[in-house]
This record gives structure tokens, C-alpha cells and sequence, in this order.
């Protein structure tokens, strides 16, 4: 986090005001853990995170911050590649519960849609997004 704040906030900082200064909104792309950073990337002014890996719990991020970005993600990248369309769903699913209720969520996948992507598994997060995505939330 040290390091971050010294060497790399100043600069996102910078750039977040110049793309807010045109009238669009800022979109960050981290790959990784950024749990410790995250504070700092909301500070520096952040609209959107995209990239959110599994392992940063994005039920816990919303809970965090989710008043104050909009969260992109949900449906970890491997999931989409090597796993069952039933786990998509079960991704899917969990996020948008834990993630859409006040808005601030795009169903996604936690990194990019890979080449590897298999066609089932991207239309069962499409059809997850259509089918529970819609407003109101169910949570239950």
C-alpha cells in the first residue's frame, strides 16, 4: 500500500480527473489482489473496478464499496473455461445476489473472455444475467 500511495496514486489520481474532466466515467482494470489497495484506488477516484478475482471475495467489495464504485465481474474467467454450466450459474448467480441489490453491478467475467471460453458456459452467464439479473433481486 506504501508503495502504491508513493509511486503509482499521484499518477491514477492525475488521470482520474482528466477523464472525469471530458464527462466519462473512470474504468480501472487491475488483474490480482487489490484488496489492500482498493481504499486507495476509491480515493484517487475510481467510477468502475473491473477484474475482480476470486480470491478478493466480491460479495465483501460490495459490502465495502459498493456505495461508491460500480462493480464489473462475478464469473471467475477460469470458471468460463474449464468449468460445468452449472457452475457458471452458481457464480453467476451468487454475485448478482450479493452484488446487484442498489445497483452499482455488471454481471462479468472476473477478468476478460478468453479464447479458451467455452460457448456454453458464456451463454449460461448470459442467460444468468437475463433471467436473475433482472430488477428487483431476488436474495433469496
Amino acid at each position: 500500500p506504501k508503495q502504491f500511495r508513493d509511486i503509482f496514486f499521484p499518477a491514477l489520481k492525475i488521470q482520474c480527473e482528466e477523464v472525469k474532466a471530458i464527462g466519462s466515467p473512470m474504468l480501472f482494470h487491475s488483474c490480482g489482489n487489490n484488496r489492500l489497495i482498493l481504499d486507495q484506488m476509491v480515493e484517487a477516484g475510481i467510477d468502475l473496478y473491473q477484474a475482480i478475482q476470486t480470491v478478493e471475495k466480491i460479495d465483501e467489495i460490495k459490502q465495502l464499496y459498493g456505495q461508491k464504485i460500480t462493480l464489473m465481474g462475478g464469473v471467475d474467467s477460469d470458471t468460463l473455461c474449464r468449468g460445468t454450466v452449472e457452475d457458471v450459474r452458481r457464480e453467476a448467480r451468487f454475485a448478482i445476489r450479493h452484488c446487484a441489490p442498489g445497483g452499482g453491478f455488471i454481471l462479468a467475467s472476473s477478468h476478460s473472455v478468453m479464447i479458451a471460453c467455452k460457448h456454453d458456459n458464456f451463454m449460461a452467464m448470459l442467460d444468468a444475467a437475463y433471467t436473475e439479473g433482472r430488477y428487483p433481486i431476488r436474495v433469496s
